[in-house]
């Protein structure tokens, strides 16, 4: 934990409110970390944590829709919908985890 650009091992309820703290990732390969904390008022105290998740940077990136073309369609028969017609990419995901909702207008 970080105020301003000072790291700290003990910081005040008012260094929240004004949004002063900030977690900063060391950029390694893990996804998920945590802090504990113990909070102090007069004789009385609670230990508690947070967990934190990581998210690539690319994740803040929408998908790409490589192709949506229209289908043409003979009445009352089945067409087959293949990657020309339907693509959607994203640079740090694989295909089985991009995931499409359909919806009805």
């Amino acid at each position: 934990l970080y105020r301003g650009d000072l790291k700290v091992d003990a910081f005040t309820q008012h260094d929240l409110k004004k949004g002063y703290l900030v977690y900063r990732h060391n950029n390694g390969k893990t996804f998920a970390d945590m802090f504990n904390f113990t909070v102090k008022v007069k004789n009385l105290r609670v230990d508690a944590g947070v967990n934190v998740k990581v998210f690539l940077e690319s994740h803040q990136q929408p998908p790409i829709v490589i192709h949506n073309g229209t289908l043409l369609v003979e009445e009352g028969k089945p067409v087959k919908i293949s990657r020309r017609k339907l693509e959607v990419a994203h640079d740090d995901n694989l295909p089985s985890e991009i995931v499409y909702a359909v919806k009805v207008p």
